[in-house]
């Protein structure tokens, strides 16, 4: 799947893909409350903050700016009240609807991302475990292990579970960060809290530099029409945890928005995407409205359930010709086929 998504991204550089995927586009697609949901993560150059892990930057300053020009020009983009309200009334949204949205708060956003989102005046979700926000020497556990892993060069082994990895050069410290995210992920919350402690003992890692925007600069943001979304306090995949903890996690960050910045909209994110009707029935039962996935595509919302609309991951390598053929709103019935051909991260 992986080498089938790497060919499709180098086919999508090609000017013949780019002519396909411009004329699709044109093709006279349903537009009756279709809603496109983008979803970023970093916005960064590869040399810039080195003790993060790559694989969450979104796009380069340079790249996110050209396509906010273009989303400008050729979408509409759409706030979270718009959304919410065109839930409420029925009335539906207007033609190429478009709502960027942002994951886990990283401070590069105010930098990076919010120029460009207020020079070509697209409104924004930013999406905020709440627990990183007050913390001086806070950062993800995938950070960490990153930073950790790949900023050893001590060599030697480590042990993850029941398996040891090489750390003896890049090629095998970037392969041993790849496996363990990976299996890290398989755990419940409080095994991965374990891990991640035996990994950091284990290398000696003791740094850890603030990577989340504080409230101070939050409620910047807030003021200045960023749209703060609960996205849990300390982002354990829901699935992972207890319902009663799903539930604490859930309501204690939208209860921490609403005292630090004063208002917040009824959405939630899931944190990397795990859900399950479970966790869908906590956020009916405690009032939300909206909830988003990280399943790839697009949103018809006369049919889609709120609590489960799709979004399309944007991923630093992926050209802009494969992003618009994917904002297409083509196949709708068919979803969900289509999204096994695109995993998200």
């Amino acid at each position: 799947m992986k080498i089938a998504g790497k060919a499709i991204k180098k086919a999508a550089q090609t000017s013949l893909f780019r002519f396909f995927a411009s004329s699709f586009e044109k093709l006279p697609w349903p537009e009756s409350n279709v809603l496109r949901v983008l979803t970023y993560h970093r916005i960064a150059t590869k040399n810039e903050r080195l003790d993060l892990d790559p694989s969450l930057i979104s796009a380069s300053p340079e790249s996110f700016d050209r396509q906010m020009e273009w989303i400008s020009r050729d979408f509409n983009p759409v706030s979270l009240a718009n959304v919410i309200e065109a839930m409420k009334s029925g009335n539906g949204l207007s033609k190429r609807s478009v709502l960027v949205t942002f994951d886990d708060a990283y401070l590069d956003f105010m930098f990076h991302a919010w120029p460009s989102l207020v020079k070509y005046n697209i409104p924004v979700a930013l999406f905020v475990p709440t627990d990183f926000c007050s913390a001086e020497t806070s950062s993800f556990w995938w950070d960490q292990i990153h930073d950790a892993v790949n900023n050893q060069s001590n060599g030697g082994r480590l042990r993850v579970g029941q398996r040891e990895f090489s750390l003896d050069n890049a090629k095998t410290r970037k392969r041993t960060t790849k496996a363990v995210k990976s299996y890290l992920k398989s755990l419940d919350h409080h095994q991965l809290q374990q891990e991640v402690g035996s990994i950091l003992e284990q290398v000696g890692y003791t740094k850890s530099k603030r990577s989340v925007l504080d409230w101070g600069q939050l409620k910047a943001l807030s003021d200045q029409g960023v749209d703060l979304v609960p996205h849990t306090q300390s982002h354990p995949l829901l699935t992972r945890v207890h319902a009663s903890v799903a539930r604490e996690e859930i309501i204690n960050s939208r209860r921490c928005l609403n005292e630090k910045i004063g208002k917040v909209l009824p959405a939630f994110a899931y944190p990397s995407g795990y859900y399950n009707e479970e966790v869908v029935n906590i956020l009916r039962d405690e009032g939300f409205k909206v909830g988003f996935t990280t399943v790839r595509g697009v949103n018809d919302l006369e049919v889609t359930d709120n609590l489960k609309l799709r979004r399309i991951n944007i991923g630093a390598e992926t050209p802009d010709a494969l992003i618009r053929l994917q904002m297409c709103p083509a196949n709708l019935k068919t979803q969900s086929k289509i999204a096994s051909q695109f995993p998200s991260v």
